[in-house]
């Protein structure tokens, strides 16, 4: 579909093609960071563990997390770059090139840095699914390519400028259309075909935008790692899981005649462990044999049997 043999930037219709391939770079270095945030949800009942067993601070943990993905987003960045840059032909120049690299680092950089924020905030996958589905979709709608700057009401074009989609869309939008190839005269009037196109999605056509984009998506991935550690540190588990022993199952199964140590362990959000009852059933040839705990509280079972 992007070949460069196929496309030419001769009119807008060519153009609109490349903006709308930029923007897909984009979107889909977003969505290659989409498993880090159940991978951080997997990883909080550890966490907050050692946290409050004083192993070591929650910094530590979250600036470790955001060095090692450094190097994941420089080998992704290069990988788009390499793959999709020439093959669809944009700007031939090589400093566009690396920049057009540096931007998808970036965006790779502030997203690993929101879906962590997401799970550390949520600390939970349903909630972090939910909330996170609709932030992605603001983020996506308002980015500057869907829906234009000039086409959002006033009363919600604020979350335009908040959105991050929207720097890394007109910086990668600068560094391919500010080029020396778009600055043919369009049949509209006397305009640049690049500045003609930029125009047309409300994007800017300053050269400083570039490097006011990147910025912006740095301070963005540095943001969301701050609300990373300060959620790791002072936030606490949703819940916290129990654990009891089905008792029938248990009879049932001695009553088979198994002699050997057997239990099943369940967890439970309902049963706390300290008000229960503890229950000792050893079932051999000669008997069966409880042992109880006085105290109030709900009925807890550990079967077990002994050879005889």
């Amino acid at each position: 579909m992007f070949l460069r043999t196929r496309l030419h930037p001769t009119d807008l219709v060519n153009a609109n093609l490349y903006l709308s391939c930029l923007f897909f770079g984009l979107v889909h270095m977003m969505f290659n960071d989409f498993p880090e945030m159940p991978i951080t949800i997997f990883r909080l009942p550890v966490s907050y563990k050692q946290r409050d067993n004083l192993l070591y601070p929650a910094w530590a943990w979250s600036i470790s997390c955001w060095l090692t993905r450094i190097p994941y987003s420089v080998i992704e960045a290069v990988i788009r770059s390499c793959v999709v840059y020439y093959t669809v032909g944009f700007a031939p120049g090589a400093g566009r090139f690396f920049r057009y690299m540096f931007v998808l680092f970036s965006i790779h950089q502030m997203a690993l840095g929101l879906f962590r924020s997401m799970a550390a905030l949520s600390r939970d996958m349903v909630i972090a699914s939910t909330f996170g589905s609709a932030a992605l979709l603001a983020i996506f709608l308002l980015g500057g390519f869907i829906i234009p700057r000039d086409m959002i009401k006033g009363w919600w074009v604020w979350a335009f400028w908040v959105s991050p989609l929207s720097y890394g869309q007109r910086a990668i939008s600068v560094n391919e259309f500010t080029a020396t190839r778009w600055n043919e005269r369009t049949t509209l009037g006397n305009i640049a075909l690049g500045n003609s196109l930029l125009q047309s999605h409300s994007l800017p056509a300053g050269g400083y935008w570039y490097w006011l984009g990147v910025g912006v998506l740095l301070l963005y991935a540095l943001f969301f790692n701050i609300i990373v550690t300060l959620a790791l540190t002072f936030l606490n588990p949703i819940r916290t899981s129990q654990a009891f022993v089905e008792e029938n199952s248990a009879r049932k199964d001695g009553k088979n005649g198994n002699h050997d140590f057997y239990g099943q362990l369940v967890m439970s959000e309902q049963t706390p462990l300290n008000d229960c009852v503890l229950v000792l059933n050893c079932s051999g040839k000669q008997g069966e044999h409880t042992r109880d705990r006085p105290g109030p509280g709900r009925k807890c079972s550990v079967p077990c049997s002994v050879q005889q």
